[in-house]
């Protein structure tokens, strides 16, 4: 997206046209994938099917295409692509949510390593249980 607006401040309106039709044809691959299309979108009795990689990574995605999509003044995708952001951010929730407040390691869901390595790093094996 930030190359998108370089391209667009700089006068290269059609480079800029090009780029936003790519990146929103991602952004549709990425909400017509079997994930973000047929368990995401059916809700919390579908979460335990869905790898934490694939949503997050999708989820950067869309915010992109979100803010491209408002800047073409394409509201109908930006309204398609924040409905989608919006399922991925209660996934997102829901599995931080699947530890315990109170578990003595893993809360919150996305760890982080060093020497002494608590707690199971849910984004990097992809799966919320």
């Amino acid at each position: 997206a930030k190359f998108f607006d370089i391209l667009d401040r700089t006068g290269r309106s059609e480079h800029a046209r090009l780029l936003a039709t790519h990146i929103l044809c991602m952004c549709q691959d990425v909400i017509n994938s079997k994930a973000w299309k047929y368990e995401l979108s059916r809700g919390c009795s579908f979460y335990t099917n869905l790898n934490t990689v694939e949503i997050v990574c999708g989820l950067d995605a869309l915010a992109d295409g979100i803010r491209i999509a408002l800047a073409i003044d394409d509201g109908q995708m930006a309204a398609l692509l924040q409905r989608n952001a919006r399922n991925a951010i209660c996934f997102i929730q829901w599995m931080q949510d699947q530890v315990p407040f109170n578990s003595p390691a893993g809360y919150g869901g996305l760890g982080y390593g060093g020497v002494r390595v608590l707690e199971q790093r849910l984004d990097v094996t992809g799966h919320a249980i």
